[in-house]
């Protein structure tokens, strides 16, 4: 993909997630109790990811809150990246792909609604929201977020279009 003049010039994004270890020393350290602590307590899911110049993919860090949201405990999900994608509804995967794809290319921060097929069979509304340091050296980019549960939010907003389009359509 071509970046235009922005840092993120060299920076390889492919539209399939593919799965590697990332480099060690460059992950940023979450090992604080304190800080641990606080993120495992904020609503929803803090992580970061990671992707290489060469496209590789990987969660190198996820708080507790990833079981609430994705059905998947922290650990399976770190050492698993693809559990998370693989819920991903098919028809919601090119949107996330291009918009971290956008966020990459301009440096800006990513946030996007999608939607996730639990592995209880569920449906379930996520927004993610980071933002992607600077490439390192090596072409890596890290991003800091917070993924979120929207369901109930987009639940109510249909049902208010609903509500909408039955009062507009009552007198015909």
């Amino acid at each position: 993909c071509s970046f235009g003049s922005s840092p993120y010039t060299e920076f390889q994004f492919t539209t399939t997630a593919t799965p590697c270890d990332a480099p060690t020393g460059l992950a940023f350290s979450y090992s604080n109790d304190i800080s641990t602590f606080t993120w495992d307590a904020v609503p929803g899911a803090v992580y970061q990811y990671v992707i290489t110049r060469d496209g590789c993919q990987r969660f190198s860090y996820i708080s507790r809150g990833a079981v609430d949201m994705v059905g998947y405990p922290a650990d399976v999900i770190v050492s698993d990246y693809s559990a998370v994608w693989r819920l991903v509804l098919p028809e919601d995967m090119p949107g996330i792909m291009a918009s971290i794809e956008d966020a990459i290319r301009r440096g800006v921060r990513w946030a996007h609604e999608f939607r996730l097929r639990l592995p209880d069979g569920r449906v379930k509304w996520l927004r993610g929201d980071s933002l992607p340091e600077v490439p390192t050296a090596d072409g890596t980019v890290f991003f800091h977020g917070l993924l979120t549960d929207v369901t109930e939010r987009r639940l109510a907003e249909a049902e208010l279009r609903f509500t909408q389009f039955a009062t507009d359509h009552a007198a015909d």
